[in-house]
């Protein structure tokens, strides 16, 4: 979510995050607690698209902006890079300490726009 700070800081969010997820009966807090410890970014991204849904705020959010496009700090990565780690992980030539930071860069990157060749949550190659 390019936006995910902004959204952060609205008291809104934080009520909502308060309140059961419907269907689990646990609260949204819980479930993006669990997501993001997952490393699982599709969970994270859908309860924040919840979050707008529910409010009646989707396409409402501030858009991106170039100050906020410079903050990205890091390596680039390419979805090669990344088929390779992936790849490596399998054959047990990374540890779990090494794949759970793997994880966590790779979100920032992806929150960043560090990772070349990839796509928005539609499926558009992010140029």
């Amino acid at each position: 979510m390019p936006n995910w700070q902004e959204i952060n800081r609205d008291p809104r969010w934080l009520q909502w995050l308060d309140s059961p997820d419907t269907y689990s009966g646990y609260s949204r807090q819980q479930l993006l607690n669990g997501a993001v410890a997952a490393g699982n970014a599709g969970r994270v991204i859908a309860i924040f698209k919840g979050f707008l849904r529910e409010v009646g705020a989707a396409g409402q959010a501030p858009a991106r902006t170039a100050a906020r496009h410079r903050q990205a700090q890091g390596p680039f990565y390419s979805r090669g890079q990344i088929v390779q780690m992936a790849a490596m992980r399998r054959k047990g030539q990374i540890s779990d300490q090494e794949w759970a930071e793997w994880e966590h860069e790779l979100i920032r990157a992806g929150r960043e726009g560090r990772i070349k060749g990839s796509l928005n949550s539609d499926g558009v190659p992010i140029t």
